[in-house]
């Protein structure tokens, strides 16, 4: 799976709450959840994006996939998506005052959920259904877990599956999308799970 954002989230980690929280006095009206319209929740830093923010960051996560471009070494394009997450999750640290493991949870989450999005355009760009793999991770969520890591010990049971379709053997690059397709939805699982419990555990 794809690592990436590892910085974002060492300063989501960082970050302290917001003024009025460490002050012990209640959020301004200006930033109360109730004027911020955004979910207390893992989701939050998502929602936070807008719907432009989201397709621009997905844009640009598309083109560095296809071009071979994992990780964020050296890459302006992704560069520019960790900018947009770090504003958005500000946005909603100022209406919540989370634990450094919720922010690092809500960015982590929003981060897979863009990766899954964009790993699926890509199988759909190799010419399959990703909706084949989401359901088959529907149909083996309980077995599978929650976590990237977890994952990863069922890319051959997805990759003979994919196969018996007509994908290809793993070296195949729809079958290559599909297994980081799979990994982001685990990987959302866990940061789901552990945003209510307030901690954040690496799932490299």
């Amino acid at each position: 799976m794809m690592r990436r954002l590892i910085s974002l989230l060492i300063l989501a980690a960082a970050l302290p709450p917001p003024v009025a929280a460490r002050a012990g006095h209640p959020l301004s009206a200006a930033t109360s959840p109730a004027r911020s319209g955004l979910p207390n929740d893992v989701t939050c830093v998502f929602a936070a994006l807008g719907a432009e923010e989201r397709e621009i960051a997905l844009m640009l996560i598309v083109d560095e996939l296809e071009h071979g471009k994992p990780d964020h070494t050296g890459s302006p394009l992704l560069a520019e998506v960790d900018a947009m997450l770090a504003a958005a999750h500000d946005r909603c640290i100022d209406a919540y005052p989370w634990t450094a493991g919720r922010s690092a949870n809500a960015v982590a989450w929003t981060s897979a959920a863009l990766y899954r999005e964009a790993n699926a355009q890509a199988v759909s760009n190799s010419g399959q259904d990703p909706q084949v793999v989401a359901d088959w991770f529907t149909a083996h969520r309980a077995e599978i877990g929650a976590g990237h890591r977890r994952a990863v010990l069922w890319f051959p049971a997805l990759n003979k599956y994919l196969a018996g379709l007509g994908w290809g053997d793993a070296s195949s690059p729809a079958v290559g999308f599909a297994d980081l397709y799979l990994g982001e939805m685990a990987a959302q699982e866990l940061m789901r799970r552990n945003f209510g419990r307030g901690v954040f555990e690496a799932d490299d």
